[in-house]
């Protein structure tokens, strides 16, 4: 194994975030904290940013735990997916609704059963047979897990890589889940790496981790030692990257790579993709429940683990209905980045790896200074406060790092992802005009499904975080 550490002058832009800072905010805890059966389910056929499944059974139907409720088969394999539910029960609705910001198609309303049954308990060897790996393959398909089959299959073919890169970096200091995974389960993560070096027939694994992981990464070192031959620790090369934000993002670790995979194929992968593999190669546990952290400000804050379709507000025991108050935002995500979800009608998401409770504040954006703090910060540099269109806006990252650093307190990322794009007919229906420099706006109503914009506690305008301070 090898250890290599990235030069700071190799990263483009980035802010550096002050892990006491969101530690006020958020004061994680790593124990796992209780957790309660609901009483229904709401399976959403459409995870994530993907096409949404089709529903696979009808009202009144009993459903197994594991059991399968929505089906998505395409002309590739890549585009096959299942919906699967954690708990037994019956079926009873299917139904359209909003969700957060995001409009599911469908979703399935289940009513839980007491009785679970016997669970499918499976053990399939993790080799380099033909035989073996065609099963692995078959039941990785089944398994529910986001971007699964397009890591697995390039169309009809079975994908093979040179390069496996795990990015296990904790980007936003409100993003735990990396950090927590490494220390609690490094033996697993490194079989489940070791499966996909087997499926897609891979020759390298780079494991890229912050330097404030590198306790979490010892684990990870400990555990290679323990488990593996000389022959495959080998084969592993651990890459640690400035703490830099959003030096996590897929994009930055490609572009700080390129000595490793110039003139290679490779795959990236991500911590949570990895252990889901090993659950369900080794335990036949599919995609079906979350772990995450709920934070912010709460009496008890630490990482819970809930079934997918759980709803938000039958939390409200556990968290002592903290978030349920009107001055109250509930944010999906890291603080950067993350983005605000009604806890009315919310649910636990296949994606969900943070959950914060914060104050809402409502603020005035001030005039544009033409500062070019924006333009300096922004990792693929983009100039926000300009006109940008065209191809400059399908670059953005969406990481928050121009909002962060105005001094104007400008909503500049939202300026970036909605302006400029043109419609069908060529108009630009959704461009929001910026203003000139002596140009007052009005306030800023923080909506249900606004993005949270934090911003420096040094602003020399104010204090303020949008929409919540510290």
């Amino acid at each position: 194994m090898e250890q290599l550490f990235l030069e700071d002058n190799l990263w483009h832009g980035g802010v550096f975030l002050d892990d006491e800072m969101f530690r006020k905010i958020i004061q994680p805890s790593f124990e796992r904290m209780p957790s309660r059966k609901p009483d229904k389910l709401y399976l959403p056929m459409k995870m994530k940013n993907d096409r949404p499944c089709r529903v696979s059974v009808s009202i009144g139907d009993y459903v197994e735990k594991y059991g399968i409720v929505g089906i998505r088969e395409g002309e590739s394999f890549q585009d096959y997916h299942v919906v699967r539910t954690d708990l037994p029960g019956y079926i009873a609705g299917i139904r359209r609704e909003q969700t957060g910001y995001r409009t599911f198609e469908e979703y399935v309303e289940l009513k839980v059963c007491d009785s679970e049954g016997k669970e499918q308990q499976a053990y399939f060897p993790c080799s380099e047979k033909a035989d073996d790996l065609i099963k692995i393959r078959e039941v990785l398909m089944g398994s529910g897990i986001p971007g699964i089959n397009r890591i697995l299959f390039d169309g009809e073919k079975q994908r093979k890589c040179d390069v496996i890169i795990l990015n296990a970096v904790m980007d936003d200091p409100s993003l735990m889940f990396d950090f927590l995974m490494i220390r609690e389960r490094p033996g697993q993560l490194l079989y489940g790496l070791l499966i996909f070096l087997h499926v897609i027939e891979a020759k390298k694994i780079l494991i890229v981790a912050g330097r404030r992981q590198q306790n979490a990464v010892k684990e990870l070192i400990n555990a290679a030692y323990k488990y593996f031959t000389v022959e495959i620790r080998d084969r592993i090369t651990f890459v640690f990257v400035p703490d830099t934000y959003p030096g996590g993002r897929d994009e930055m670790i490609q572009k700080n790579l390129t000595e490793w995979i110039q003139g290679r194929t490779w795959v990236m992968l991500h911590v949570d993709q990895v252990l889901g593999v090993y659950d369900m190669v080794y335990d036949h546990r599919p995609w079906t429940r979350r772990r995450f952290l709920i934070g912010g400000c709460m009496p008890v804050n630490g990482f819970y683990e809930l079934p997918i379709g759980m709803a938000l507000k039958d939390t409200v025991k556990l968290l002592k209905g903290s978030w349920m108050r009107a001055s109250g935002i509930l944010i999906n995500g890291g603080l950067m980045a993350g983005y605000t979800m009604n806890p009315l009608n919310a649910v636990v998401d296949s994606g969900m790896c943070s959950l914060l409770i914060l104050p809402r504040i409502e603020e005035n954006e001030q005039p544009c200074l033409r500062c070019s703090r924006c333009a300096d910060i922004c990792p693929v540099g983009i100039v926000p406060w300009a006109d940008c269109h065209g191809s400059e806006l399908d670059e953005c990252l969406g990481c928050g790092s121009c909002s962060y650093i105005c001094p104007s307190r400008r909503r500049l990322k939202e300026y970036v992802q909605r302006g400029g794009r043109p419609g069908t007919d060529g108009s630009r229906k959704n461009y929001i005009e910026l203003p000139e420099a002596d140009c007052q706006l009005p306030s800023v109503m923080v909506t249900g499904y606004s993005s949270p914009y934090i911003r420096r506690a040094s602003s020399p305008f104010t204090c303020i975080l949008s929409p919540f301070k510290l």
